[in-house]
């Protein structure tokens, strides 16, 4: 059990939406619409690299992947 407890927590791959599932790489876009930035290369390496930090299930919910983002752009 404790193994499983202090297991190392995987990245995330795909963002659960109201009714369906995305890939990380999908998510970015609607990501950067909501927040009004603009889509370009540049915008997306620094949204990705930020969600590559983030620890939790294969398959997170929108609002704690968005809290995350949100949250100190400058760690």
């Amino acid at each position: 059990m404790l193994k499983t407890l202090f297991a190392p927590r995987k990245p995330v791959d795909q963002v659960r939406l109201n009714d369906h599932a995305v890939p990380v790489g999908g998510f970015v876009d609607i990501y950067l619409r909501a927040r009004n930035y603009s889509i370009n290369p540049d915008n997306r390496k620094m949204v990705s690299e930020k969600i590559a930090k983030y620890r939790g299930e294969p398959c997170v919910d929108r609002d704690s992947l968005e809290a995350f983002l949100d949250k100190g752009w400058n760690t």
